[in-house]
């Protein structure tokens, strides 16, 4: 399909620019799998205790039988359940204005680079503060609540992770630099460093809208990235796309620079990008295909659970797993016995794989993986 673009002026103030911003692609990322061996996994229903809710926004984490899930219980965001059991171990992250409480509609957790212990959790509205959390020290301290550290609200992530103590990688939402996905950011110096440019299909009749800094930067937040940590790595990261269908296999050197290993556009989204009144909205076509609903990886191996490209306005659960090495390379096809949106897979045992299913009521359950 060859791309266009419109423009509709309207009369008086109002003008809406219409950009076509995604052509049809016939390649998809089930073609590299067409030769590769099927395996059928049956799941195990995890019981949770009564006061365990799990809610279905964003991804979860497993660390050694312990899951972090999101919880929409009261005002709290997160809530610690061992797996073992299915007991509930603790709720924290709570919603409100205090200084200590968070916007729950935009906190997003990941472990540290450095510590399998660790993690943190960003706030990406105003004001824009990460918090570095013990996962030992929140089991076991009833007080504890680290101070949290903030970054210039000049430009904003959706998503990050700690490199160190003072230094923070993620997905750039908005700075002046439209054309880069990621940043790096030391808290200290407040200095922004970038790199990974937003990718660009090889398809010829898309080459006139990369000069476009408006295309980039609508499309680097439509694409909705999984994006995750190679264990045991010098920060490796797998980002994969839910909406098209990229993958992006790089990694960070100490000076914070990007290395790419690995990349292919099988297709992206197709929108249209509207602009009136001041305000700029991407308005996805019906065409548009999904690629990857979420990410779970080992320190071998990357699972991405995949909802494309076949299916038009994809439902949100899917039960097929397409497995890469770190290099990109198609290992299996792996197929749940259940519709799942979301996986995880513990950081101490890469054998032992989880998925949440339902909407109402979520259903958590785990299988083994060869």
């Amino acid at each position: 399909m060859t791309c266009k673009r419109t423009f509709i002026i309207a009369i008086l103030t109002f003008q809406a620019i219409f950009l076509n911003a995604g052509c049809k692609r016939d390649i998809s990322p089930l073609d590299d799998f067409a030769k590769v061996p099927d395996l059928v996994l049956k799941g195990e229903e995890i019981d949770l205790s009564g006061d365990t809710v799990l809610y279905s926004l964003g991804n979860f984490q497993v660390l050694d039988t312990l899951g972090i899930f999101n919880d929409n219980v009261g005002k709290s965001t997160y809530s610690i359940v061992n797996l073992r059991t299915g007991k509930l171990l603790k709720r924290f992250i709570y919603g409100g204005d205090g200084p200590t409480e968070f916007d729950v509609n935009s906190v997003s957790l990941n472990w540290s680079a450095y510590d399998s212990r660790v993690f943190s959790v960003l706030q990406a509205n105003p004001p824009c503060r990460i918090v570095r959390y013990n996962l030992d020290s929140l089991l076991t301290k009833p007080d504890y609540q680290p101070a949290p550290l903030f970054y210039p609200k000049k430009f904003g992530y959706v998503n990050c992770w700690l490199l160190d103590d003072s230094t923070i990688f993620g997905q750039i939402s908005y700075s002046q630099f439209d054309t880069k996905m990621y940043g790096i950011t030391n808290l200290s110096s407040k200095k922004l460093l970038t790199g990974m440019d937003v990718p660009s299909s090889d398809n010829r009749s898309d080459q006139a809208y990369y000069s476009d800094s408006l295309y980039y930067k609508v499309l680097k937040n439509l694409l909705n990235l999984k994006v995750r940590l190679r264990p045991e790595s010098n920060f490796e990261f797998a980002s994969f796309s839910k909406n098209g269908a990229v993958i992006q296999i790089f990694e960070l050197d100490k000076a914070g620079s990007f290395k790419v290993n690995f990349e292919k556009v099988y297709y992206l989204p197709s929108f249209n990008i509207v602009s009136g009144g001041g305000l700029i909205k991407p308005n996805t076509n019906p065409d548009s295909k999904w690629g990857f609903n979420d990410l779970a990886v080992t320190k071998e191996k990357i699972y991405a659970l995949f909802n494309g490209p076949e299916l038009t306005n994809a439902p949100s659960e899917t039960h097929e797993i397409l497995v890469y090495n770190w290099r990109g390379k198609p290992g299996q096809r792996l197929k749940l016995d259940r519709n799942c949106f979301s996986i995880a897979i513990d950081a101490k045992d890469p054998h032992l794989l989880y998925g949440l299913y339902g909407n109402d009521v979520i259903h958590l359950v785990r299988y083994k993986l060869p």
